[in-house]
């Protein structure tokens, strides 16, 4: 008997292979993900995870193995030494990013190796190309990745939409400087954390933030918002769309878009000095490393 794991989303062609693998008879489907496959399908799929303690084992495993890697010494210093410039510890970021990817990377391996010892030939679709380098897998182990998809309308849709979304947000944050000078209170706001509350002098339903909504309706003449949206990716799979609330909110404290904030520091003299310096100084420690 054979089996596919299906890690992403198909395309037609290969969900047309898969129904005609299963139809032989002679597959079972299996997969991890609840939006990898459309809602009809001619085929049963079965579910395949890994047990808590499996995970855990992973887990620890790999974040031991990313802290000892910052200990490395290399040219008499460590990787973290080598990553730390100003006080501050790049690594500390790098440590989290490169944990989570190895960590849901041997998440699949392992679903993968379990498979792979049951059944005597395994179709595994993934988007995941690192599993190119993986040398720990059994000859019966086919890979099949995705191929190299058109350009996508959101990607070209980003690239056109936030740099006007930028300018707008600078250009009305000229107008509400002025009111925000004097707060002794700052509090940053982000327009993800919006969501439906009740709002306690109406009882109504509202969209607000989910954590600060409260400490907004006492209207403290003390508080001003820096109102954060976050900076979208700019690749083939993103998207950013433009909402009222993103210029636009009832409330009584005065805002500050943070846009404003950014800008100032890309017209500066003194910070794109600085940022070059510390960029620098980065690029020589990744070359070294």
């Amino acid at each position: 008997m054979q089996a596919i794991l299906i890690k992403r989303v198909l395309r037609n062609d290969e969900l047309a292979d898969v129904e005609k693998r299963y139809s032989s008879g002679e597959y079972d489907i299996f997969t991890s993900g609840d939006n990898f496959l459309p809602r009809e399908i001619k085929f049963t799929v079965c579910s395949v995870s890994l047990e808590p303690e499996q995970k855990k084992e992973i887990n620890y495993r790999i974040f031991r193995t990313v802290i000892s890697f910052g200990d490395k010494l290399v040219n008499g210093k460590s990787v973290k030494d080598w990553l730390k410039v100003d006080n501050t510890s790049i690594w500390y970021y790098h440590k989290f990013r490169i944990y989570f990817l190895l960590r849901n990377l041997f998440y699949e391996i392992e679903e993968i190796r379990q498979i792979s010892k049951r059944y005597s030939n395994v179709l595994v679709y993934t988007n995941n190309s690192i599993l190119k380098f993986y040398k720990g897998f059994n000859n019966n182990v086919r890979m099949e990745y995705s191929g190299k998809s058109a350009k996508s309308l959101s990607g070209l849709q980003v690239v056109v939409t936030y740099p006007l979304f930028f300018v707008s947000r600078v250009i009305i944050s000229f107008f509400q400087i002025s009111k925000l000078k004097r707060k002794p209170h700052l509090i940053i706001d982000r327009i993800d954390n919006h969501h439906p509350i009740i709002d306690i002098s109406t009882k109504k339903c509202v969209i607000e933030n989910s954590y600060l909504g409260y400490l907004y309706s006492h209207n403290d003449e003390s508080l001003g918002i820096l109102d954060e949206v976050e900076i979208p990716k700019f690749g083939a799979k993103a998207s950013f769309s433009i909402r009222k609330r993103h210029f636009f909110l009832k409330r009584n404290l005065p805002r500050l878009f943070c846009e404003y904030i950014l800008f100032r520091g890309l017209t500066s003299r003194d910070s794109l000095s600085s940022f070059r310096r510390l960029n620098n100084k980065v690029m020589h420690a990744y070359s070294v490393l």
